[in-house]
């Protein structure tokens, strides 16, 4: 099976979609430096960019991200942890789901927000 990293994803999702590396620095907000530095690799966009950079090209922001998680981990290893997790969320009511997702969702984006202020700060 081919590996994808994320930057690698990137880079197909903007080339699939008929963009230039400028059309979506462009849309983004961003330099078009950045974007070579986030399809090379050297730097990671924020998780709210890779989901604006899925809706810019049509993709799901998942398919940007999951090979980075199995770049981690085998795709066949689950983690007890995991296991746990799961069992547990489908054991939930929609409403109990729909909150975790909706508390994990504003928890990592706030840990993300803080962790590219100190970026920030220290470049």
């Amino acid at each position: 099976m081919y590996w994808m990293s994320v930057a690698d994803r990137i880079r197909e999702a903007r080339t699939e979609a008929g963009l230039t590396q400028r059309d979506l620095a462009k849309a983004l907000g961003v330099t078009h430096g950045a974007i070579a530095l986030w399809e090379t690799g050297q730097r990671d966009p924020s998780v709210t960019t890779v989901c604006k950079i899925a809706e810019l090209t049509f993709k799901e922001p998942a398919w940007l991200l999951i090979d980075e998680i199995h770049g981690k981990y085998q795709p066949h290893q689950v983690l007890p942890e995991e296991t746990e997790l799961l069992d547990t969320y489908r054991r939930m009511s929609k409403r109990q789901r729909e909150n975790l997702l909706k508390l994990m969702r504003i928890s990592f984006g706030v840990r993300v927000e803080i962790e590219g202020n100190r970026q920030g700060v220290h470049s």
